[in-house]
């Protein structure tokens, strides 16, 4: 976590870090990460991905102030990806969708627009109150998560089958299975070959490498 300094970035990540348990260790760097030196010191391209947080506006501050660190934040995060050569995964978060345009990201990267995103869930819920309680198992920090999973575990590596027999071996290990990422075509023009909600009777050779997208808990 890399923030300026303020007692209350403290206790956030001090609080995040004690529920976290063994699984993982938050570690906070203080820093403008709008400064180069700041990104150069903490030597980006060893981490497998970066997520880019935008800060909620004061009141009376412009909408469209935190999206402007952002963006700048995103400028060096790209001048690094050219100057090393090396292609940096990241996620973005936007306040304003009109910015969206601005940003420089490269291929490897997605852009998250928080109030477009809560505008959708809500827009769902209206619908169907009962995805609330859906939405909150996904959500929460100890519910309910998407994974990757190796598609070994669910189907014989060479064999052809449908994707309904990926679904119904999953169902038997307690685990819903929504899609699957082929590794015959992962690049970033593909979307890595992740594919959501395939049809249950589509027919594929499944390699060692392929995995699943299931819904369970670790």
């Amino acid at each position: 976590v890399v923030a300026n300094e303020g007692e209350a970035t403290i206790r956030q990540v001090s609080e995040a870090d004690s529920r976290s348990g063994t699984d993982l260790t938050l570690t906070l760097h203080h820093g403008d990460i709008t400064r180069p030196e700041t990104l150069r010191r903490l030597d980006v391209h060893s981490y497998d991905s970066v997520i880019v947080l935008g800060q909620d506006p004061a009141p009376g501050q412009p909408p469209d102030d935190p999206d402007n660190r952002t963006l700048v934040t995103l400028l060096l995060l790209r001048q690094l990806e050219e100057a090393t050569g090396r292609e940096l995964p990241v996620v973005t978060e936007l306040i304003d969708d009109r910015n969206r345009a601005l940003a420089p990201i490269g291929p490897g990267a997605d852009v998250i627009i928080s109030g477009k995103l809560i505008g959708l869930l809500m827009a769902q819920i209206s619908q169907n109150r009962h995805l609330a309680a859906v939405f909150e198992e996904l959500f929460s920090a100890d519910g309910t998560g998407v994974r990757l999973r190796p598609a070994r575990d669910y189907v014989l590596p060479g064999c052809e089958t449908s994707f309904a027999t990926v679904v119904a071996a999953a169902r038997h290990r307690g685990e819903c299975a929504i899609g699957y990422r082929s590794d015959d075509d992962s690049s970033a023009s593909s979307g890595y070959g992740v594919r959501i909600n395939p049809p249950k009777s589509e027919r594929r050779h499944w390699s060692v490498e392929d995995e699943v997208v299931v819904v369970c808990k670790d």
